[in-house]
């Protein structure tokens, strides 16, 4: 936990934060032995994409994944995710889990049992 303190800021997280002076700085204690040009083009680099995604997420919302060809890659991933779930996989992955549940049980059982007979 204390080595957090000293780890330097995410880059990416300054620029969405529009701290491109703290990002810059952020940049050249992360990358070593980098010349400012080179340092320079890696905050253009970062802040175009920033860009990129900001102007790809602006005006979308949840409601866009049930419309159009995003509705057709829905169905998709939630009918996958359900034949993982309803296959039956839980339980046939589970199964050792329960033979030596049950096994564990038998045994405690038993001695139990072999204990009590040995006292009488």
């Amino acid at each position: 936990m204390i080595i957090c303190w000293f780890a330097p800021e995410s880059p990416y997280y300054l620029i969405r934060k529009d701290r491109i002076e703290e990002a810059r700085v952020s940049i050249r204690r992360l990358g070593g032995n980098k010349t400012d040009d080179q340092i320079n083009s890696t905050l253009a680099m970062m802040v175009h994409t920033n860009k990129i995604e900001h102007d790809l997420h602006a005006g979308t919302s949840y409601w866009d994944c049930f419309k159009g060809a995003n509705l057709r890659r829905t169905e998709i991933v939630c009918l996958t995710f359900m034949g993982q779930i309803l296959s039956g996989s839980t339980f046939a992955y589970s199964s050792c889990d329960l033979t030596l549940y049950v096994y564990l049980l038998t045994s405690r059982r038993s001695d139990v049992f072999l204990h009590y007979r040995r006292h009488e």
